[in-house]
């Protein structure tokens, strides 16, 4: 499970990273950086779910503290997420709803690799000892 974990995130790196590269000081169109954004989001978001649905409901109860932080940290990505999709779909567009944009999606992307970062740094490790060790059964 975690070598699938894993391999999500990296899809998700790669996503996040085509994002990133549009949010620089050269303005791109609304049209484009919208669809970079709902790539990353949707492999953001499945990539929770899948998270909180199964890993985290089975390890509640052994780490309930590390398990509420990383899903604290998959729901503001979510917040995050509806926040720059209500602006995307804005029906106007002004200098102060693109510079709002840009800063959600950057925060977006910063919590994002934030999230990628402890779990493969501290969360995957304790999960993969847990399961060799019978840890819990």
């Amino acid at each position: 499970m975690i070598r699938q974990l894993i391999e999500q995130h990296r899809r998700l790196e790669v996503s996040l990273d085509a994002l990133l590269a549009m949010l620089g000081p050269t303005p791109q169109a609304r049209t484009e950086l919208g669809s970079r954004f709902h790539d990353a989001a949707s492999i953001a978001l499945a990539h929770y779910d899948f998270e909180d649905r199964g890993l985290f409901d089975s390890l509640r109860s052994e780490m309930p503290a590390f398990v509420a932080k990383l899903e604290a940290q998959h729901d503001e990505v979510r917040e995050l997420s509806q926040a720059v999709t209500e602006l995307l779909r804005a029906d106007v567009m002004g200098e102060r709803e693109r510079s709002d944009l840009l800063l959600l999606c950057r925060r977006f992307v910063a919590m994002a690799q934030h999230n990628i970062i402890e779990e493969e740094r501290d969360f995957f490790p304790l999960v993969a000892i847990r399961n060799t060790s019978g840890w819990g059964a």
